[in-house]
């Protein structure tokens, strides 16, 4: 289920309408001409591509079926944003064990939604082109690894210390840590790695 935040007007009607048309040519689509012809007159397609690829690469398990957004800037044309990425890079959202790096996978995506199903069987070579630019550029391992240190940087040691005192008995704060983080990043980069080559072989 949706909500609709900041809108002008009390009469979301409209809006709910084109919305839908999402989903509902979604269930017609059967070919990549349909995918952008007829969805992608009301979904950003590259926006929805981005997104897969954004979720399998930091392996962001509860934004499976879920935890998304959609906006509208105009209110007519949709896209797709990443939101509520507490259980990323392998980290179980009670803290008290890991993801495997083999879990997320676009196979499994695509198990879960009705879109990324579609991009997969459809147009594998633009998930395929857009993966290798965004894995080996904006999220390859070196630019991920220094994104975490230097943010991580900045946060003195008396600071974890403090939040350590505060909340004695909470699970994973002895190894959610900048090497596991880019550790289970290392190993699932080579599984995804895999499964992208896999589609040309």
């Amino acid at each position: 289920d949706f909500g609709f935040e900041y809108v002008n007007t009390n009469d979301t009607s409209a809006l709910e309408q084109r919305f839908n048309l999402i989903y509902s040519r979604l269930a017609t689509c059967t070919s990549r001409e349909a995918l952008y012809n007829s969805v992608g007159e009301v979904l950003d397609i590259n926006s929805a591509i981005d997104h897969m690829i954004f979720i399998a690469l930091i392996s962001a398990h509860d934004c499976i079926r879920k935890n998304f957004l959609m906006f509208a800037p105009e209110g007519n044309y949709w896209y797709i944003s990443a939101y509520d990425m507490d259980m990323v890079f392998g980290n179980h959202y009670q803290g008290e064990k890991y993801y495997s790096a083999k879990t997320m996978t676009f196979e499994l995506l695509a198990s879960t939604s009705k879109l990324y199903e579609i991009i997969l069987a459809y147009d594998k070579e633009t998930l395929a082109a857009r993966y290798w630019d965004i894995r080996n550029n904006l999220l390859d391992e070196d630019s991920v690894f220094l994104a975490f240190a230097d943010y991580m940087l900045a946060i003195p040691k008396g600071i974890y210390d403090k939040e350590a005192k505060l909340w004695p008995l909470l699970p994973g704060t002895s190894n959610n840590d900048l090497a596991q983080i880019v550790n289970h990043y290392r190993l699932h980069l080579g599984y995804l790695d895999a499964e992208v080559k896999s589609w040309t072989t």
